[in-house]
């Protein structure tokens, strides 16, 4: 009991970092983008990259902020139109992952994604955060169905959290 004692103090005696993030969702990152002046384009597809390149957090408060990794990808699938996610879409796409101390964004290699990709002069680019970003991994029909009636102008309301 003693030994459990000691351990949950010594614990409880480090320094306590924590990230406290509302959930994003699709709604809230359709209208996002909609608001945006940078254009930008919807894509139900599987996103390919190598995953070895996604960045490590550190708990090191010493450490210089790094600014996001930039790392190669593709994406290939269909992009949003009035009809839904129609038109056949495989494009180069920058993944753009960024830190916050120890938590970073992620991705999945080979991974189905609802995307939000912001077209750039050098093509297009997509956000993963340490709260979230502009990438829904294994999207469900409702989610897709949400997108589609944001896009037609149809009732667009973030969810509640």
């Amino acid at each position: 009991m003693r030994s459990l004692a000691l351990l949950l103090a010594l614990l409880a005696s480090g320094p306590a970092h924590a990230l406290s993030c509302i959930g994003g969702d699709i709604a809230s990152a359709f209208l996002s983008a909609d608001e945006s002046p940078d254009p930008w384009v919807v894509i139900d597809g599987r996103l390919s990259f190598d995953a070895a390149l996604l960045p490590k957090g550190t708990f090191d408060e010493g450490a210089e902020a790094a600014g996001p990794t930039e790392i190669p990808a593709r994406i290939a699938g269909r992009s949003l139109g009035r009809e839904g996610f129609k038109q056949p879409f495989d494009q180069p796409v920058t993944l753009r992952v960024s830190c916050a101390g120890p938590w970073c964004g992620s991705a999945t290699d080979a991974a189905r994604y609802v995307a939000f990709l912001k077209r750039t002069a050098e093509g297009y680019m997509a956000f993963a955060g340490p709260c979230g970003g502009h990438l829904f991994q294994a999207p469900t029909e409702e989610q897709k169905q949400i997108v589609v009636t944001c896009f037609n102008g149809g009732p667009c309301q973030p969810a509640e959290f």
